[in-house]
C-alpha cells in the first residue's frame, strides 16, 4: 500500500548480508585475473587481430564484473540502511507515544461525566 511502510527489517539485515557474503564466498576467478596479452609479432597473420579482440574482451570483462560487485555492495548497504532506518523510526515513534502518554498522567478520563452531575 502507498500510505504505509511494511519492511520486514530482519528479512532485509539477512539479505544484505547474503548479499555482502556471495562477493567473498565466490571471488573472481583467477584465469578473469590478468593483463593484456601483447600483440603478436609475425607467425600466424591473424595473431594480432585476435589478440586485441582478446584484450578488449577481457577489459569488457572486469569493466562488467567490477560494475557488478560494486553494484551489489551499493544494493546490499542501501538494504542495510533502510532496515536501520525503519527500525529507528519505530523507536522513535514508540518513543514519542509514551512520551505522550507520560504528558497526560494524571489527566485521564474522569469518573463521571460532567453532564451527569446534578448541578
Amino acid at each position: 500500500m502507498a500510505d504505509q511502510v511494511a519492511g520486514e527489517t530482519d528479512q532485509m539485515k539477512r539479505f544484505s548480508e547474503n548479499v555482502l557474503g556471495s562477493l567473498s564466498a565466490f571471488p573472481v576467478p583467477r584465469t578473469v585475473v590478468r593483463e593484456p596479452d601483447p600483440l603478436c609479432d609475425g607467425g600466424m597473420l591473424e595473431c594480432g587481430a585476435l589478440a586485441a579482440a582478446d584484450n578488449r574482451s577481457t577489459a569488457e570483462l572486469h569493466r562488467f564484473i567490477t560494475h557488478l560487485t560494486q553494484g551489489f555492495a551499493a544494493y546490499s548497504t542501501f538494504v542495510h540502511r533502510s532496515a536501520v532506518a525503519y527500525v529507528q523510526a519505530d523507536l522513535a515513534g514508540r518513543q514519542r507515544l509514551l512520551a505522550g502518554l507520560a504528558a497526560q498522567n494524571g489527566q485521564g478520563l474522569p469518573d463521571s461525566s460532567p453532564e451527569l452531575e446534578r448541578g
